[in-house]
């Protein structure tokens, strides 16, 4: 073996026996013993952890309160009763030889000694050292020495963990990033099992260590609304991870195949509200470890972020949530990095946003600081115009708004996979008409429509901006989401969601690139690799159908010509029945009826939704 693979391929004792092992023989030869050392090693620290809950409990603290920033010893036993339960799994089931388990042992040392310490009774914490003294001889007496007696440790990054850091105390905080990336690669739950043993077989010598399968545990936010959020969670469980939830409906009104694919449900009266979710998160970690938090719709992403960052579960950061949420603090971020983006402010005070208005120049845009889309969005042309608007969204009454130059162009939008701030997967779509106009004009009926064209030149661009944003902000391992003007004064940024495109954007994407998006995004977030190619074989859109005056709907025209012209083009469809209410124009693009269409042409498609639009009418009274 060369000296090189060598050195990688060994570990040194840090326990002090003087002896350096193969990292292959890290698969441990299970015997009666082990198994009853690690039977007491559980019984001590669950005699630990509920000596820790009734020291919290005489600290009157169990009622969610954050103690972590509490004296020494209420900090220790809030950490021992969040790991407790990990802890143990980590010892009972072996990892992997991809994790030096003399790393992960050594950890576990110092997590005992330091958690159960000053919590616990002398006598069990005595006991529970004792029995991890033992476990870990009888570790070394099961692993063969090196065969060329090498001495050398491994690299900083196997030797400690990670990079630059010591060895870290399983639990000292949950999660780590890169923790949780070799946590992927480690251990399946106890349920791989059989009667409570691990599996044995004969592999070179060595019996089957007791996995099947690596398993990640994700949580993820609101399963039920909207209708495709279920789709995320088929996603995840399709691609073997175990899936829990949190959302607001009842676990009784989830339907049989979405409980199917969990595996823990709490039920909270908002997912925004995050005191509520935090502590329904906490409920699903005591019951094990959590690898991921995860999210998708706008309004839920910035109180994802800070209950990641409360338990210690890695994904996108509170910063990085705060900066794709709050559109002034967004641009002030890109403007610093480079990127070429519309003038603008975010302020609550009417004579400050005038005095801009009068700096950048009418028209200017009038938003909420955080909304999808354009909910709640207005063009003042004026000073008088402006002056209508603030009042109107409650500017001088304590509301605050952000204020942006208008730009001038066509609108598009640059969706993505992204696995550890890396593209994998890359989108581009196009409004017509833009968005505001659209928005503002019963008579218009909107497209959106994805191209098949992104091998085009004129493209490049686009990624380079996308790429742009992605590392300033901060995106690791997520989708995104960000919108864009080309116009005179050339490509400019309008802004970005670390979450899907809306509208169910997504489904027009796997049907242009005949491939499961949904349990693609899962894919990524449970290995951080990609599984499917995009074919890139269609383009595809969608056409708002809007009726011609609010009341409800008496009836269609020209929906039977369109179906005989393009039937075969037409994947999807939603055309209310006769009777049904109208919803507002204002509500988005499938509030009323629409359609998907596609075709291998880019131009042919165009025309198709013109036709469309020109041709099928709905009547309401």
């Amino acid at each position: 073996m060369p000296a090189r693979d060598r050195q990688r391929s060994t570990l040194r004792d840090p326990f002090g026996h003087g002896r350096t092992v193969h990292r292959d023989a890290l698969t441990l030869a299970w015997s009666p013993r082990l198994a009853e050392l690690l039977a007491d090693l559980r019984h001590a620290l669950e005699l630990a952890r509920v000596e820790a809950s009734h020291t919290l409990e005489r600290l009157g603290t169990l009622g969610g309160e954050d103690v972590r920033s509490g004296p020494p010893t209420l900090e220790l036993a809030h950490r021992l009763e969040q790991v407790t339960e990990a802890t143990a799994v980590e010892v009972a089931l072996l990892p992997p030889p991809t994790t030096p388990l003399a790393i992960r042992l050594e950890e576990l040392r110092v997590t005992l000694e330091d958690l159960l310490g000053p919590s616990v009774e002398p006598q069990i914490h005595d006991r529970a050292l004792q029995v991890l003294r033992e476990f870990v001889d009888l570790v070394l007496t099961l692993l063969p020495p090196c065969g060329d007696g090498s001495d050398r440790p491994l690299d900083a990054d196997l030797r400690y963990g990670f990079p630059d850091r010591g060895p870290v105390a399983l639990g000292a905080e949950q999660n780590d990033a890169a923790h949780v990336r070799d946590r992927t690669h480690r251990l399946a739950p106890a349920m791989n099992f059989v009667g409570g043993h691990p599996r044995t077989g004969d592999t070179a010598g060595f019996p089957e260590p007791p996995w099947e399968k690596p398993v990640m545990h994700v949580i993820f936010i609101e399963p039920a609304f909207p209708g495709y959020q279920r789709d995320f969670v088929r996603g995840l469980a399709a691609v073997g991870a175990k899936v829990s939830a949190v959302g607001e409906a009842p676990y009784e009104a989830l339907d049989a195949e979405l409980q199917g694919w969990l595996a823990n449900y709490e039920q909270v009266p908002s997912v925004v509200h995050e005191a509520s979710l935090l502590e329904a998160v906490r409920t699903i970690q005591r019951r094990g470890w959590v690898d991921r938090l995860e999210t998708t719709v706008e309004a839920h992403v910035l109180p994802a972020a800070r209950v990641r960052a409360a338990c210690g579960i890695p994904g996108t950061t509170e910063r990085t949530a705060f900066l794709c949420r709050d559109k002034p603090a967004m641009k002030d971020a890109l403007r610093d990095a480079g990127v070429a983006t519309a003038q603008s402010l975010g302020s609550a005070d009417a004579a400050e946003i005038r005095a801009f208005a009068e700096s950048v120049g009418f028209p200017v845009i009038v938003k909420p600081r955080k909304a999808a889309g354009a909910a709640g969005t207005y063009r003042a042309d004026d000073a008088k115009q402006l002056d209508g608007i603030l009042d109107e969204v409650g500017v001088g009454r304590g509301n605050d708004v952000a204020v942006e130059e208008f730009v001038e162009g066509h609108e598009g939008f640059y969706d993505t996979l992204c696995a550890d701030g890396e593209v994998v997967h890359e989108f581009v779509s196009h409004y017509y008409p833009n968005v505001l106009h659209a928005m503002r004009n019963r008579w218009i009926s909107p497209q959106i429509i994805a191209t098949n064209r992104l091998g085009a030149g004129s493209y490049d661009e686009v990624r380079a901006l996308g790429k742009t944003v992605v590392d300033a902000l901060g995106i690791g391992t997520s989708a995104t989401h960000m919108e864009w003007f080309f116009g005179p004064k050339g490509l400019k940024f309008s802004e970005i969601g670390c979450r899907p495109p809306g509208v169910n954007m997504w489904d027009l994407y796997a049907a242009a690139n005949d491939f499961d998006i949904y349990r693609e995004w899962a894919h990524l977030i449970v290995t951080g690799k990609p599984s499917q190619k995009r074919s890139l074989r269609f383009s595809t859109g969608m056409i708002n159908l809007r009726p011609d005056r609010d009341g409800r709907i008496t009836g269609y025209e020209g929906v039977e010509e369109i179906f005989e012209r393009f039937g075969d083009h037409i994947f999807a469809h939603r055309l209310p029945p006769v009777g049904s209410v109208t919803a507002p124009i204002e509500g988005g693009y499938k509030v009323n009826a629409w359609m998907h269409v596609r075709h291998t042409s880019y131009d042919t498609l165009r025309e198709i939704l013109d036709t469309i639009g020109e041709t099928v009418k709905v009547l309401a009274g």
